[in-house]
């Protein structure tokens, strides 16, 4: 997921949201609509040349977010959550239909562990939390969904500490032990932490530490 020359960046955005192509109700599909060999309905022939992969979605965000096309990740994060919520609760799936979002009946598996990185990037991209379990630093920076206003993290593994959960609220970090905090650009610790976000441009990466 390195940064792309633009031209390239754009090429592939241009195909990413063209609804001709890969831009479903539900996206991104594994094969692109105009391809021949697209298939949405057969339970078998659909497997990986139409069905919607949470894993491939989720590189695709991080390539997305690692070129600075902010506007395009925010639209698939938000299309990507409806996905695991389309049926009208939460689930994590293996794979989905590109039209209703609803899962597979057959060649599917329920709490699939690649399912389950919709949490990954509600964490990580949503709420903005990443965190370096050697250090037991939380990195927060929440630059994709700045009016989010609120939100609690409960049992979220971190580090040396085991299990921690996590509140939000008005700008304010609240957590049941103490922690070290990056926020923004200050570093901060203990049990509550207030701080502001102010700088798009400086974007901590978890792979990069």
């Amino acid at each position: 997921m390195l940064a792309f020359p633009s031209k390239k960046i754009s090429k592939i955005i241009e195909h990413l949201i063209n609804p001709e192509e890969f831009w479903t109700e539900y996206p991104v599909p594994t094969l692109s609509l105009d391809d021949p060999y697209f298939n949405a309905e057969d339970e078998y022939q659909s497997y990986w040349n139409g069905r919607v992969w949470p894993n491939i979605n989720w590189l695709l965000i991080e390539t997305l977010v690692r070129n600075k096309s902010y506007k395009e990740a925010r639209i698939l994060i938000e299309k990507t959550i409806k996905i695991c919520i389309a049926s009208g609760e939460p689930q994590c799936y293996e794979n989905y239909n590109p039209f209703t979002g609803l899962p597979y009946i057959t060649h599917n598996i329920f709490n699939y562990g690649w399912g389950g990185i919709f949490n990954d990037i509600l964490i990580i991209r949503v709420f903005g939390m990443q965190m370096d379990g050697r250090e037991n630093i939380l990195y927060f920076f929440p630059f994709l969904f700045p009016h989010l206003k609120n939100f609690e993290i409960k049992n979220l593994s971190f580090g040396k500490k085991n299990f921690v959960d996590f509140y939000f609220k008005d700008g304010k970090i609240k957590s049941d032990e103490k922690i070290k905090v990056i926020y923004g650009d200050k570093v901060k610790e203990g049990k509550e932490i207030t701080g502001k976000i102010e700088r798009i441009d400086k974007i901590f990466y978890f792979f990069d530490i």
